[in-house]
């Protein structure tokens, strides 16, 4: 088991997972933008997201389990997951709102207006109908926020009923997952958060688990598995919709738990992937509209001409994109959102909670 103070291969595998969706969305904006269709697009970059999920869970197990129950432990636990996830989301969503209103550029899902409702659904994380048809919030990568929030407050749920989280989380999100399979368009809105997807949150939790347990694989086989799922989740085509996040889940999986059982041997990762990685929240928040600014003053210096495109500048448009990215999103963590939820923090008297043997940021 691990004694330092960080899992340096978690935050590198944060980083990758965020740098996966940035690739994911850089891919299809030049793909719509330059064929009229979702035709050339590197689909497996979503799967960043499933990693997200699987890390989600693992934290919450190191960083809460074995901390106590009750309602005073879930209020504070409930208010650290708040304070780290709305602040944030709020500026970027407000930036982005402001563009809209000058017409500056559309919103990363196309739209033109914010009805006020629909406005206030996307700030609280609220899956609503969007003017557009869809389900994606103003700023659309925001949608994984709600099932983050979701597993949350069921998390927040747990403690203050002073159950035993994994199974009470596993007996409640595996049931709504399941149940979530036979949703049709006739449900509310808010049974969309029933989704298998909580399923990769529930692995996420009891890797935790059975890692504070002192209950391993062996780090040669955690490793050959981490491979394996490494190849799927880059090479292999995407699977039938259906299955895709059953494969991007397991991949995701494998790999979190190889990051975790490799630690010991993780000491010379480089410090700009672990900046990266610490970064890997406001990449994730910054990118959807700044590939879509990015993308507004290409068309308009004519670089980037819809029909007239070769396979050199979708190259390094992509690269581009994701230097692009990754500055701002760096830049932005450590001028924004690091202080800001430090002074958070400090204001609602929030302490930093200490992990059975490591600190995971």
């Amino acid at each position: 088991m691990p004694t330092k103070s960080t899992y340096r291969g978690v935050q590198a595998l944060r980083g990758l997972a965020a740098c996966m969706v940035v690739l994911f969305h850089a891919s299809e904006n030049w793909s719509v933008t330059a064929f009229g269709e979702a035709t050339h697009v590197w689909w497996n970059g979503a799967g960043g997201v499933d990693i997200f999920f699987v890390i989600s869970g693992f934290v919450m197990a190191v960083s809460t389990l074995d901390k106590g129950t009750g309602p005073s432990v879930a209020g504070r636990f409930l208010a650290r997951r708040i304070v780290r996830i709305y602040p944030l989301y709020w500026i970027v969503t407000t930036l982005l709102v402001l563009k809209i209103s000058f017409g500056l550029v559309l919103s990363p899902n196309g739209l033109h207006h914010i009805p006020p409702l629909f406005g206030l659904c996307s700030y609280l994380l609220i899956p609503a109908h969007s003017p557009a048809g869809d389900l994606f919030p103003i700023l659309a990568p925001g949608w994984t926020l709600s099932y983050e929030l979701f597993f949350y407050l069921c998390f927040a749920a747990a403690l203050f009923l002073r159950r035993s989280v994994p199974i009470a989380l596993t007996i409640v999100l595996g049931g709504l997952a399941i149940l979530g399979t036979f949703r049709t368009g006739a449900w509310p809105v808010a049974t969309v958060l029933f989704n298998p997807l909580l399923l990769e949150f529930l692995a996420g939790l009891w890797l935790g688990r059975a890692f504070l347990s002192g209950r391993a694989l062996p780090v040669r086989i955690a490793a050959a598995l981490g491979v394996l799922a490494a190849v799927a989740l880059f090479a292999l085509p995407a699977v039938a919709p259906a299955f895709r996040r059953l494969e991007w889940g397991i991949c995701g999986f494998l790999l979190v738990q190889a990051a975790v059982l490799l630690e010991s041997k993780l000491d010379s990762i480089p410090r700009w992937v672990l900046l990266t990685g610490d970064a890997s929240y406001s990449l994730y928040l910054t990118h959807a509209p700044l590939l879509g600014l990015y993308t507004f003053l290409l068309k308009r210096a004519r670089v980037l001409v819809p029909g007239r495109v070769r396979f050199e500048d979708e190259a390094i448009t992509l690269v581009v994109s994701l230097a692009l990215s990754i500055a701002v999103g760096i830049a932005c963590y450590l001028a924004v959102e690091s202080p800001l939820n430090d002074r958070t923090r400090r204001l609602l008297r929030l302490r930093p909670v200490q992990a059975h043997s490591a600190q995971v940021p």
